[in-house]
């Protein structure tokens, strides 16, 4: 599993949320062009009208819409703003969560660099290899993306390849495939007339 497989659920909902936003806002947009629209030809209706009785009707038919037109604006506004903030806090949070990942993998990988160096080098060397061996993890760690792509196993390889430790990379590998858990396999259907034994049933 890697670190972005975590967010799935999460990306799918802040999707699923930013569309219904996205759909609103655009709702709001247009409510607010037809109350501008309205509000226009209310104006001009009550500019034009004959009697002092009729442009006050209209006038107020005019102050109605236009605040419904200026409510409509806010909420757009507002909707665009608490957009704004959502997406800032889950950049944030994902932010948050891949420092977190990035540091587990560099004390699992220093853990097992460790451990490799010390158990499988010449002792004159150990000093040396130890120390080379965190410089190339603060190294790798530097490009994020390609120090969280793939396997812990593969980093911890790569750098010891990287010592002139192939062989120790090798030996590490195959103990890792060999820990690793093998699928269960379901055992295919008898086929019809055969029995779970494999022998064929008599009719």
């Amino acid at each position: 599993m890697t670190w972005a497989s975590l967010y799935v659920p999460f990306l799918f909902m802040s999707d699923t949320h930013s569309d219904m936003v996205e759909r609103h806002g655009r709702n709001l947009a247009r409510l607010g062009e037809m109350g501008m629209a309205l509000a226009e030809k209310l104006y001009e209706s009550a500019m034009a009208a004959e009697t002092p009785e009729e442009t006050e009707r209209l006038a107020q038919v005019f102050h109605t819409i236009s605040r419904s037109t200026r409510q409509s604006f806010a909420l757009e506004a507002r909707l665009a703003r608490e957009a704004q903030r959502a997406a800032a806090e889950a950049a944030r949070a994902a932010g948050a969560a891949r420092t977190a990942s990035a540091e587990r993998r560099r004390v699992q990988a220093r853990v097992a660099l460790d451990r490799l160096v010390w158990t499988e080098s010449e002792r004159p060397d150990r000093d040396a290899l130890l120390i080379a061996a965190r410089e190339r993890l603060v190294e790798e760690a530097a490009d994020e993306d390609r120090f969280l792509d793939g396997a812990l196993e593969d980093l911890v390889a790569r750098i010891l390849r990287n010592l002139g430790l192939a062989g120790t990379a090798a030996r590490y590998l195959a103990r890792a495939a060999e820990a690793a858990p093998v699928p269960a396999c379901r055992s295919p259907a008898p086929a019809a007339g055969e029995r779970d034994d494999g022998f064929a049933s008599s009719a």
